[in-house]
Parts: structure tokens; C-alpha cells; sequence
């Protein structure tokens, strides 16, 4: 969703909800949350089915993961530099090298 060019509705939801009511603005947050939730438990289920010794917490792994990917539409441009399967490439193995020892 970050990387896909479309309306920019991915903004509102990561960074410009505070004009927003105050129930969607507590919709837009929980789903936030699940989000972290779900991804720290995989993270954790990953590293345990792998013997991991990462000393990467779950929760750490999981808020770096989504600020890496969140704030990609802030510089990423399609024609640029980095093209989007290196940039996925890189963005996971600098998770799995780091998350997963």
C-alpha cells in the first residue's frame, strides 16, 4: 500500500489524523495497534520456531519494521534511485539479519 501509486489516503491514516473526530481517529489507532500486535506475535513466533538468538526484542522488531515501511511514501519516488524490488529486498533483509539474527 505504501509503495503503490495511488491517492495518498495512506497519509491520512499514518500521520494526519489528528483533524479527524475523535471516534475515527480511535478507529484509525486501534487498527494501529492490531497492526503492532500482529506483527510483534509473528515476530516472536518466527524467532522461537527458529531458535533465534536475536537479542532484537519482538516489540522493538515491530515498531522498527513499520517506521521503516511507514515512512517510505514521504521519499520514495518511482522513478528514482532505489527501485521497488530492491528496495523490498533490503528492507527484508535488514529485518530478517536483524530480527532473526
Amino acid at each position: 500500500v505504501v509503495l503503490s501509486e495511488r491517492d495518498r489516503e495512506i497519509t491520512v491514516m499514518l500521520h494526519e489524523n489528528h483533524p479527524l473526530s475523535p471516534a475515527l481517529r480511535k478507529r484509525i489507532n486501534a487498527r494501529k495497534k492490531d497492526y503492532v500486535h500482529f506483527l510483534e506475535n509473528l515476530i516472536a513466533e518466527v524467532q522461537r520456531a527458529r531458535g533465534s538468538k536475536a537479542t532484537v526484542t519482538p516489540r522493538a522488531a515491530a515498531f522498527a519494521m513499520l517506521g521503516m515501511i511507514n515512512w517510505i511514501y514521504q521519499w520514495y519516488r518511482p522513478e528514482g534511485v532505489l527501485q521497488l524490488d530492491s528496495l523490498i529486498q533490503q528492507y527484508t533483509e535488514m529485518l530478517f539479519n536483524g530480527a532473526f539474527g
